[in-house]
């Protein structure tokens, strides 16, 4: 899935490596060596490799100094202050049809679409590019 990214034959051993090395540890970790479907495995593959990078994220605080550089970031870029906008707007649309239509989950869930939709490319490509280089620094 890195593969897009690599511009270095060299690198891209190396990323290889790490790749196969962060893979078997999530498999001997999720069991997924058993039987049971594939699409079944590669959930719980992915839902493994996931808690693996969280945890490992969150042992050396590099998940913190994330959080708040993207904190920044989405302040600077102006996501922040058009998310509260376009929530005052929803708010309001939804009050003028009367107090029934004021679902908090409903609203929760548009509001989060809305918010992830609206995340500059800029941003992602730069998180990705740090949780990349995460992956990768040596141990």
């Amino acid at each position: 899935w890195l593969g897009p990214f690599l511009q270095h034959s060299t690198k891209r051993r190396e990323e290889k490596r790490e790749r196969r090395r962060l893979m078997a540890g999530a498999q001997d970790q999720s069991g997924c060596s058993g039987s049971g479907g594939k699409e079944e495995k590669k959930k719980k593959y992915n839902t493994t490799l996931q808690k693996y990078l969280t945890d490992k994220l969150e042992e050396t605080g590099e998940k913190e100094r994330l959080t708040e550089l993207l904190k920044e970031r989405l302040i600077e870029c102006g996501w922040r202050d058009e998310l509260k906008v376009y929530c005052r707007e929803k708010m309001a649309a939804r009050a003028k049809k009367g107090s029934a239509s004021l679902n908090v989950d409903a609203l929760t869930r548009e509001v989060i679409v809305h918010a992830q939709d609206k995340v500059p490319d800029s941003v992602k490509q730069e998180f990705l590019g740090k949780v990349r280089e995460f992956v990768l620094k040596k141990d």
